[in-house]
């Protein structure tokens, strides 16, 4: 018969469950800890990533803002601190066309960085030259002095593909350089004060060529309804006046347009007006008279907008007349000068006037089918600078075209950026 077996104490069982129990609320607790510890880490971690991106992202836009400002120069290769925790460093290819910058944004700073990341984009220069080798370039209606008295002078080279005349007598009509005509009138009808007649019956010099799509496109942004304003009225106008500053920029409203194809008329009174990319003034189809025209009146201007462009210039066409009236102007820009150039394609006559009193004027005018008229009212003696172009030229009393610095290096954008982001490009290097 078998014997019985012992009998085991209850206090085992209790001692056993105290020991789980014991052990449940140790792992528990520690693995919870050491869960939530991953998770405040991992936080931590993609939100100092995100800082570094956004510190990477905006060496990309310094570097781009610093090409844009100043050809000449390069972006610092410097760490740059951003605020007190974080910094960016860039790296870019040579000069060219196309360059590669490459921004390592750092977290707290660059030499004990805990948390980086790179981006890597290519940018390529939009940016149009056009050579305005002139200081007068006129058509076959000839470069003409029309004042009887006064001095009016050329202050660089002129090319006629007609004549040059003079209606002044001795010492009123200069030019303080070269010239050339392609004219063979037999002696030169002027007196021998006009400088520097290097030839006569030179060949004919055709104007720069411009591509007038491609500023009616980059003021339209390509034909974007955001960008184009049909100008109330009849005759449809659009104006901006007052004392105050307007930015003309593709894309941007100004004052209650649309910026900056204008279908109508454009009048500026009063008003500076910085512009930051092409504008173009269309005609408005069947309208009576024709439209197209732009005119500074009361004091009104036009500067390029050095933020927005940097060193570039940018265009401003018109399908009908332009005049700027006495006491406003057109300006340049920086050092060294950018300028704008206003062609109008209109064979209205004068298709550009020009009328001065105490401002004078920086840029480039170019009437591509008509004839360009400086004159003057008052006693002053008017000094304009930069390129003047047309069928033909005609300077009034005491007017000085002189040739602008930095003409022959001027590069023209149709918007602000002239180093934009290569589609596609944008690429994480870490």
């Amino acid at each position: 018969m078998l014997s019985k077996l012992p009998k085991l104490s209850n206090g085992g069982y209790a001692l056993v469950i105290v020991l789980i129990f014991l052990a449940v609320s140790v792992i528990l607790p520690l693995a919870l800890f050491l869960r939530v510890g991953g998770f405040v880490f991992q936080t931590r971690t993609s939100i100092a990533r995100e800082q570094a991106t956004h510190l990477s992202e905006a060496g990309i836009d310094y570097a781009i803002w610093e090409l844009n400002k100043n050809p000449s120069s390069e972006p610092t290769t410097l760490a740059v601190p951003l605020g007190t925790g974080g910094a960016f460093q860039l790296s870019l290819t040579p000069p060219g066309s196309t360059r590669t910058i490459t921004s390592k944004g750092c977290i707290p700073d660059c030499n004990n960085a805990r948390y980086t990341r790179k981006i890597k984009v290519e940018v390529t220069n939009d940016a149009i030259s056009i050579p305005f080798d002139y200081a007068v370039h006129a058509g076959t209606g000839g470069i003409n002095f029309t004042a009887a008295a006064d001095t009016t002078s050329i202050g660089g080279k002129a090319y006629s593909n007609g004549n040059i005349t003079c209606a002044g007598s001795t010492g009123n009509c200069r030019i303080d350089g070269d010239a050339w005509m392609s004219a063979l009138p037999g002696p030169i009808p002027v007196t021998p004060t006009i400088g520097y007649i290097r030839a006569v019956g030179a060949p004919i010099m055709p104007f720069p060529t411009i591509d007038e799509v491609h500023w009616q496109n980059a003021a339209s942004c390509n034909n974007n309804p955001n960008c184009i304003q049909d100008c109330p009225g009849n005759p449809p106008t659009c104006t901006l006046s007052g004392v105050g500053t307007f930015n003309l920029i593709p894309g941007r409203d100004v004052g209650p347009y649309n910026c900056c194809q204008f279908n109508g008329n454009l009048q500026i009174i009063g008003a500076v007006t910085h512009v930051g990319g092409a504008v173009y003034i269309k005609s408005v189809t069947g309208a009576t008279p024709a439209q197209g025209s732009l005119t500074l009146s009361g004091g009104g201007g036009m500067v390029p907008d050095g933020f927005t462009l940097g060193s570039c210039g940018t265009v401003i066409l018109t399908d009908g007349p332009i005049t700027i009236e006495a006491s406003s102007n057109v300006g340049s820009a920086g050092l060294p000068p950018s300028y704008l150039l206003l062609e109008t394609t209109t064979t209205n006559n004068p298709a550009i006037s020009v009328t001065k009193n105490l401002t004078s004027n920086a840029g480039i005018f170019y009437a591509k089918n008509g004839k360009l008229v400086f004159s003057r009212i008052g006693s002053s003696f008017n000094s304009e600078s930069g390129a003047f172009l047309g069928q033909t030229v005609q300077l009034g009393r005491s007017t000085n075209l002189v040739y602008g610095s930095n003409i022959p290096a001027i590069k023209f954008c149709g918007s602000g950026n002239k180093w934009p982001i290569k589609r596609g490009t944008y690429r994480f290097a870490d």
